[in-house]
């Protein structure tokens, strides 16, 4: 059997990837196609999971984070958006951030 390797994500502290992996897509499936993220605890977990991500200052392109949101992405696989403050949005994956990907 694999070893569990905990995982803090800001605040919240998981028992391993997977407890991370499961929480984040519950969120993901959480919320309807072009639905906001607007409750809090989401908000805040999506931020600390969003600056886990290598590639964040490219994606935020100088800009601060506006929000969240669940859309759509390749062959109609939903997946999160961060929403900049001049209201672009683009794409990224929470397994990225959580160093899967």
């Amino acid at each position: 059997m694999g070893r569990r390797i905990p995982i803090t994500i800001g605040d919240r502290e998981f028992n391993s990837v997977t407890a991370a992996v499961l929480f984040f897509r519950k969120i993901l499936l959480l919320y309807g196609i072009g639905q906001a993220i607007c409750m809090k605890e989401d908000l805040t977990a999506m931020f600390d999971l969003f600056m886990m991500h290598p590639s964040r200052d490219e994606k935020l392109a100088g800009q601060a984070v506006a929000g969240f949101e669940v859309n759509l992405r390749n062959y109609g696989s939903r997946c999160f958006y961060v929403v900049r403050a001049d209201g672009s949005r683009v794409h990224f994956s929470y397994k990225c951030c959580i160093g899967l990907k």
